[in-house]
């Protein structure tokens, strides 16, 4: 980097002299040489063919009708062996380490309990009664990345402190009854912000039908959850105001299950005064969208 000054300086702002658009054509026309014995004649095929193109599509306005790229032609949206997405979460894919035969004990089948009442469960359903349902083994996933380029998160289990930066704290949003602790009013739904860290992901997969007195599954059904550990913030948006929560273990709240799609982006944090204060950049570009569907709320 230390020659860029002297660049500058002969030549002017970088931009009136980088090499990015002649590099480009050298991938272009190196990729061109199919034949070892007549390498100039398929170089001057290529090129002519492209320019012959480039020609017609300038002339009929053809931009949309000829354009030859597809979405799977950037690598980053190409499946590693490592990797994998499930249709009902098209935005993001899981990343290694994988955990095929996880098995919960009984602290994290409760939590799934607790959230899948709020799907499955009856008016007069408790977390235990979703219990028998749950399989018994389920993929645990380290890290989840998001299409398009987007954000990298990865899961507490899969940090290492001393190679990676830490990227496991996210922020999402949740369609939460504001009277819930006021029993007799009747519910209102409002939008709530809240940070956490992701500690992993966990695919639960329904395969049979249920409908009893407690428990409806109408059909099988895949989930991709997040298992997250939520900061002790006040619901605070770290985009508007300071956001910050304590040190240590008391600065955060008991662990819960959260879907996939709640996630909307990674964020920073600064230690400062034994205090953890968020870096949140996301006003204006990450939203969660919920949509009503029957008579529950579903997030996309």
């Amino acid at each position: 980097m230390l020659h860029l000054a002297d660049g500058i300086e002969d030549s002017g702002p970088v931009w009136t002299s980088w090499a990015f658009i002649m590099e480009r054509i050298c991938s272009l026309i190196s990729s061109c040489v199919t034949s070892r014995l007549h390498p100039d004649g398929t170089l001057n095929q290529r090129i002519k063919r492209e320019a012959q193109l480039s020609a017609i599509v300038l002339k009929y306005d053809l931009y949309d009708e000829l354009d030859l790229s597809r979405p799977g032609d950037d690598p980053a949206e190409q499946l590693s062996r490592s990797e994998q997405a499930y249709d009902e979460y098209p935005e993001s894919i899981l990343r290694s380490p994988r955990v095929k035969d996880f098995r919960p004990d009984d602290l994290i089948r409760r939590h799934l309990g607790v959230y899948f009442v709020n799907i499955y469960g009856q008016k007069k359903c408790k977390w235990q009664h979703i219990l028998p349902y749950l399989p018994e083994s389920m993929t645990r996933w380290g890290k989840v990345r998001r299409r398009h380029r987007g954000d990298k998160i990865r899961g507490a289990i899969a940090m290492n402190p001393e190679k990676n930066w830490d990227s496991s704290f996210i922020r999402f949003e949740l369609e939460v009854d504001i009277y819930a602790h006021q029993t007799k009013k009747k519910p209102v739904f409002g939008r709530k912000v809240y940070y956490a860290q992701l500690q992993y992901l966990l695919v639960v997969e329904f395969t049979t039908r249920v409908n009893t007195e407690n428990v409806k599954i109408p059909e099988p059904e895949t989930h991709v959850l997040a298992y997250v550990k939520p900061c002790k913030m006040g619901n605070k948006d770290a985009t508007v105001e300071l956001a910050s929560f304590k040190d240590g273990p008391t600065g955060f709240e008991t662990p819960q299950f959260i879907d996939l799609n709640s996630i909307d982006c990674v964020v920073g944090r600064v230690l400062r005064d034994k205090k953890w204060y968020i870096i949140d950049r996301s006003r204006g570009v990450a939203q969660t969208m919920f949509i009503q569907d029957g008579d529950r709320e579903l997030e996309e």
